[in-house]
Formats: C-alpha cells, structure tokens, sequence
C-alpha cells in the first residue's frame, strides 16, 4: 500500500513548492512601510523595474514537474520496469533543486546583488544585513519540501516492486465469476 501512496505524496509535495517559488523571497519591507515591495523566485514582483533578484525558481519549477511526470508514470504497468530508476532520477533533482533555497539562505548577496546595485545599495545604506531582505519562512519551507521531496522520491523507489526491464508488466486476470486473480 506505501508503494502506490508515495507516487502521490510526490505529487502533493511538488505542486505546493510550485506554489512556494511564486511567492516572496525577497522584500524591501526591513526599509520601512512605505517600501512593502516583494519579489517571487522569478525574479517578478509587484512592480516593474529594471532589474530584479536572479530568476532561479524557474530550477526548482522543472524538478517539480519531472517529479510530477514521474510519479503519474510510476501507477501505468507498462513503465513499472524504468519505476524505480525514474524515482531515483527525481530524487536526485529535488536535491539538486535544494540547492538553490541553500544557497539563497547561505548567500543573499548571491541572490540580491544586482537588485541591491540597481536600487541603490540599501542593505549598506541602513546597515541591514542582506538576510534581512529574505522572505526567510518562504524561502526555508520550499527548502523543506524539496528535501522531503527527495525523501519521498528515494522511499518510493526502495518500496517499489522490482520488475527487470526484460520482464512483461504484470497482468491481471479475471476469473469468470469477475474476482481478480
């Protein structure tokens, strides 16, 4: 039963950090109420300006759908012998994706310095510490998830049946009184 669950615990976990990468990681609210502007993982927020923080959600967004993709595919017999490969595929790119909430939390600098160029340099204005332009709950809960992700992803893959690629899907038949044997 945990076997045919987790392909859609993986679903679950990849449409909410979907959702996770559109919202704000990045925000001018440290620099007061009249600076409450916020920028998504996209690099598109609530204004338009010339420059934005990198764009790299768009990572994250393509680790989630092959996860997505995977995980659908992982409940059709006729691709049960690639199950467990696929699954470990996605894993490895949830991790890969980690990468990018790490260093993002590890280095806001990589992340804000062109938008912190562009705008003036206010962290060195106010003396704030680039982290505190961080949408630090965001940011952290799609980290969160990514590696939960990939959890799920490596279990999935344990817990599946194993069915060498030479071998036929498994057949259901019925009898004639329509019991599956």
């Amino acid at each position: 039963m945990p076997a045919r669950l987790l392909p859609a615990v993986i679903v679950v976990l990849s449409i909410t950090t979907i959702v996770l990468t559109t919202l704000g990681w990045f925000t001018l609210r440290p620099l007061g109420p009249e600076s409450d502007v916020s920028w998504n993982s996209f690099g598109s927020g609530d204004f338009a300006i010339a420059e934005a923080p990198d764009a790299h959600g768009w990572l994250i967004v393509l680790a989630c759908v092959a996860a997505i993709v995977v995980a659908l595919c992982s409940w059709l017999p006729s691709l049960a012998p690639y199950r467990r490969t696929s699954l470990v595929v996605i894993g490895v790119g949830a991790l890969a994706a980690s990468i990018i909430p790490i260093t993002v939390i590890a280095n806001p600098d990589w992340y804000l310095d062109d938008l912190f160029t562009a705008l003036g340099e206010p962290d060195r204005q106010t003396g704030l510490p680039a982290s505190e332009f961080i949408g630090m709950p965001v940011v952290a809960s799609t980290l969160a998830l990514l590696l939960l992700l990939a959890v799920t992803a490596f279990a999935a893959a344990v817990l599946a049946p194993a069915i060498a690629p030479d071998q036929p899907a498994p057949v259901r038949t019925e009898d004639p009184s329509g019991a599956v044997l």
